[in-house]
């Protein structure tokens, strides 16, 4: 995680999951993400399905050019990608794993915007179906801010964040288990995602 925004979220989230594989709907407060809501959209989604977007900040809104309430979140992306973001975003929403991705953003006159995406599992309650909340980040507004709008999406990279288990000690703490390690040849990185 590069950037501040998807730092802040990741963190929030963790804090109100607890020992929990996620957080419910009803614990997140909008008034606890107001120093960057605007970089932050949460998705309607039913566990393994990709959902819509329930609501979306509004610097999000402004680099896509359009409201994106409504909308299916892998409509963001280039055609060609949008069935493995699909089966990725329901892997978040079913299998309550979070993930951190490298995007590049392209505009309808060419240019492109290297953006940062964190998509993080929120379990359902009585009153919500809520499946994720997320953030879409860049290091710093382009001068076209506003004037030309993103396109269409394409990944660089996916990292899939994994919660780490606990293990008791025997003087009865819990410690985290040892770290996992990556083999040659993958292509996804599992980071750890357990409180320290």
């Amino acid at each position: 995680m590069r950037l501040a925004t998807t730092r802040l979220l990741f963190s929030h989230w963790d804090r109100l999951r607890g020992e929990r594989a996620a957080p419910v709907r009803g614990d997140i407060d909008p008034a606890h993400l107001r120093n960057f809501l605007a970089d932050v959209f949460m998705l309607d989604a039913k566990p393994w399905q990709e959902g819509r977007i329930r609501l979306a900040g509004t610097r999000i809104c402004a680099l896509f050019g359009h409201e994106l309430k409504g909308q299916r979140l892998p409509e963001l992306w280039f055609e060609s990608e949008r069935a493995e973001v699909s089966r990725l975003v329901g892997a978040v929403t079913g299998g309550m794993h979070g993930l951190v991705a490298s995007l590049t953003g392209e505009t309808g006159q060419g240019r492109e915007l290297d953006l940062e995406m964190l998509l993080l599992p929120v379990r359902p309650n009585a009153s919500s179906q809520c499946g994720a909340i997320g953030s879409f980040a860049a290091v710093a507004l382009p001068s076209w801010f506003g004037v030309d709008a993103i396109t269409a999406l394409s990944t660089r990279t996916i990292r899939m964040i994994e919660r780490r288990p606990r293990v008791q000690s025997s003087f009865g703490r819990f410690t985290p288990a040892p770290e996992p390690r990556s083999r040659p040849g993958e292509h996804l990185i599992v980071l750890p995602g357990g409180k320290s």
